[in-house]
């Protein structure tokens, strides 16, 4: 079984992530570096690793035609690799934070844009 994550390998967060687990694990842990990148990242895993299945972790954000789009491309993937591939998608816990926040933009002349 691989894991592939949106984030940067190099992000601590990742880092963190990794030193969690074993190293045997830990190489079956791999990171795209953007969710604009999940799509070509599995397609090279799973043509790769003919004999393994994929687990893709996403952060959906509400509201958000991008993450969308990219959800979209993945579930059609996931119709190319019949029980090889599933995607989990998780609640952004950033999106949340950031929402909780009080809105100063407008304050300034500006707007908040993006959040609804």
């Amino acid at each position: 079984m691989m894991y592939l994550f949106e984030d940067a390998s190099d992000a601590d967060l990742s880092k963190f992530f990794l030193v969690s687990y074993a190293s045997e694990a830990a190489q079956s842990i791999f990171f795209s570096g953007g969710n604009g990148n999940l799509c070509s990242v599995a397609k090279k895993l799973l043509n790769a690793h003919k004999s393994e299945s994929l687990v893709v972790y996403m952060d959906l954000v509400p509201n958000n035609q991008n993450v969308t789009t990219v959800y979209d491309s993945l579930r059609v993937l996931c119709k190319n690799y019949l029980d090889r591939m599933v995607i989990i998608p998780l609640v952004c816990a950033e999106y949340y934070y950031l929402r909780s926040l009080p809105c100063t933009c407008r304050s300034r002349g500006g707007s908040c844009r993006g959040l609804p």
